[in-house]
């Protein structure tokens, strides 16, 4: 005998055990701090450089080396990596996690412009606030809490069910309903 017997022979022991745990589940949810959801925001600050015809070498000590140390006086940055090309240079500034991305850039603007009558005269750049990581982030995100759905929901009805034919119908509909709700 199975322990889901007893449930089966006393329907109403288990509408009320369910009953119990949505009241429970729902009471829970109302009483979590704000802080269980946090507004989390991880930018990415791009500067890129043109310095036509110029070498890799002539690019890094002259172009990338005095931008790098000025854009590392910033505030809110967290790593700096840079890459010097035939007549390019990129450095990429990772944020802090949370810092106002607005207020990087400004700084980091200023910081550059301090530093501009250092530079070769001929000199093409631009800084880029790319916040396509933090999106990316979030997607993946989303992609792991699914799969945790599904895993969870396959094992829960399989303990109930014992049965592997029962675990198709909620595999099958979870995805279905989230297409569902997208589509409309």
């Amino acid at each position: 005998m199975k322990y889901t017997d007893i449930f089966i022979r006393r329907p109403v022991l288990a509408t009320v055990i369910s009953l119990m745990l949505l009241v429970i589940g729902l009471k829970s949810f109302q009483s979590l701090p704000i802080l269980q959801y946090p507004k989390t925001q991880n930018a990415v600050v791009t500067v890129t450089t043109v310095y036509y015809g110029a070498d890799p070498e002539t690019v890094a000590g002259f172009v990338t080396t005095p931008l790098e140390n000025a854009i590392a006086q910033a505030n809110g940055i967290d790593t700096l990596t840079s890459k010097s090309g035939l007549g390019t240079s990129t450095i990429i500034a990772n944020l802090v996690l949370n810092f106002d991305p607005d207020k990087a850039i400004t700084e980091i603007n200023t910081k550059i412009n301090s530093v501009l009558n250092q530079l070769p005269a001929g000199l093409h750049g631009d800084v880029i606030y790319d916040s396509t990581v933090f999106v990316n982030s979030s997607i993946t995100e989303v992609e792991w809490s699914l799969a945790e759905t599904v895993a969870i929901v396959t094992l829960v009805v399989f303990a109930f069910l014992g049965s592997p034919r029962s675990v198709v119908i909620p595999v099958v509909t979870i995805p279905l309903s989230l297409i569902g709700t997208f589509a409309v």
